[in-house]
């Protein structure tokens, strides 16, 4: 990767991406108000606007691609009319800035700079936050391995979520700041992996600890190795490899080992599928509508802290029904086959979330997040082989 400076719209890029990401996660921390955070989301798309250049040239498959979105998105929103569902703003936002990653060539190539320089803010912001609690003896280490708050502090429930409103959204974060770390970082890589890993640990998200494992173990096959022209991307040296074999080896230990769970967090997922697929066997083709977790905990059939089915692939088809679940299928394979063109680097890290999507809720059109806009570039990856 080039140097940051170096890189023409970075700074825009970068004012962009925080304003997407982490603005509405302060917001939401500090006021608890929904307004202020879409009143954000929508500035952010106006900033775009105003910042955008000349449209580039789409390719045929994101011509498609769109037009698959297009209809999903048009599906979706049929099934939440039908099913009385109240406005559901991001979907709009989603389609937005997939259709502006596709037209906007100097955010691609900004972007996974502009990512990263905002997941180190959110990993400081997050140790900051997390020491605090600690050393004010607001939180205490249990048995089980996970941080427990004490009180109320900072609307946190059961598990340690740093600035993040779920542990899972922390622990991605954490995730993603470890790959990004291995994948484009050679200055102070050891220090951020640490951050990611200190996250991962207090988040208690099993889900991500396992995937950083992963990704960690890929790293040290592909230093040493060099056997792969995907994996030998990853820039590991001498000191380097001794840190990670270590901390992979530890992480390993602590993802498979045997914990206490916290009954609350409702872990197991087969309940939650179970439940959620029989509800949608009465309205198979035309689904729930995106806010069918409120329907479902209203009628009794899953608990009041079960927010999504905690699965990317069957959110689709509870959502819009069978035939937005397919296609939503289609669209997962199209973009995982772009980024397969668009740079090997990151095919694992992207591999390795489309796996986490079996258990955890990674994308949603009725959501807007970080991996929105990661999937969104990945969904117009092919046009980056046109930079100079």
């Amino acid at each position: 990767m080039k140097d940051l400076k170096k890189k023409p719209g970075i700074l825009k890029s970068n004012i962009l991406i925080v304003l997407l990401l982490l603005a509405p996660i302060l917001l939401e921390l500090i006021t608890k108000n929904s307004v202020i955070t879409y009143s954000v989301k929508i500035s952010a798309i106006l900033y775009a606007i105003v910042i955008k250049q000349q449209i580039s040239q789409a390719t045929e498959s994101l011509t498609f691609n769109f037009g698959l979105l297009l209809l999903i998105a048009s599906i979706l929103i049929a099934s939440n009319f039908l099913n009385s569902v109240s406005f559901q703003p991001n979907i709009f936002f989603n389609l937005f800035w997939f259709w502006y990653f596709r037209n906007q060539l100097w955010l691609r190539n900004n972007f996974l700079n502009s990512l990263f320089f905002s997941l180190k803010i959110c990993g400081v912001g997050s140790l900051f936050v997390t020491l605090t609690s600690l050393l004010s003896q607001e939180t205490k280490l249990t048995s089980a391995g996970y941080f427990v708050p004490l009180n109320d502090l900072l609307g946190l429930t059961y598990r340690q979520q740093g600035i993040f409103t779920h542990p899972n959204t922390y622990g991605l974060f954490s995730f993603l700041l470890i790959s990004l770390t291995l994948v484009m970082s050679k200055k102070l890589s050891l220090i951020w992996i640490s951050i990611g890993l200190f996250g991962l640990l207090t988040s208690g998200s099993r889900t991500f600890q396992i995937l950083s494992s992963l990704i960690l173990v890929f790293a040290l096959i592909g230093r040493i190795s060099k056997a792969s022209s995907v994996l030998k991307k990853f820039r590991l040296d001498g000191i380097r490899i001794v840190y990670l074999s270590v901390i992979a080896y530890f992480m390993i230990q602590i993802s498979f080992r045997d914990t206490k769970f916290n009954p609350d967090s409702l872990t197991g997922r087969l309940g939650i599928w179970s439940k959620s697929l029989s509800a949608l066997s009465d309205q198979l083709f035309i689904g729930l509508g995106t806010d069918y977790s409120s329907q479902l905990v209203q009628n009794g059939v899953l608990p009041t802290n079960a927010n999504s089915v905690h699965s990317l692939y069957l959110d689709g088809f509870l959502s819009g029904g069978i035939l937005a679940g397919m296609l939503l299928l289609v669209l997962f394979y199209s973009i995982f086959q772009a980024m397969k063109l668009a740079g090997g680097e990151l095919l694992v890290m992207f591999f390795l979330i489309l796996i986490a999507g079996f258990t955890e809720t990674m994308f949603s059109m009725a959501s807007f997040g970080v991996m929105n806009l990661l999937f969104a570039f990945a969904f117009a990856s092919p046009s980056r082989e046109k930079r100079v």
